[in-house]
């Protein structure tokens, strides 16, 4: 295996990433005020939480991850006991 860096100025190459990092940073580190590391990762979990659980995604229907999670877990299991 080997490692292949990206060059300056060519974030398209790594565009998922990219688009991660600015949602971040416009979404939860412009706007909030740090007092510690500790708070930073409270802060950060705080935010995973909600994007994981509670928003909705235009990518997966408009439900949440985890309702898309369990959704498609329930027809999973529904489909296995069909073919079985």
């Amino acid at each position: 295996m080997k490692l292949h860096f990206i060059g300056p100025g060519k974030p398209m190459k790594n565009a998922d990433a990219e688009s991660l990092k600015g949602k971040l940073r416009d979404e939860c580190l412009s706007g909030n005020w740090f007092l510690s590391l500790t708070d930073v990762r409270e802060i950060i979990e705080a935010r995973r939480k909600d994007y994981n659980g509670a928003r909705p995604h235009i990518s997966l229907g408009g439900l949440t991850p985890r309702e898309y999670s369990s959704t498609t877990s329930a027809l999973q299991s529904a489909l296995a006991s069909v073919t079985t």
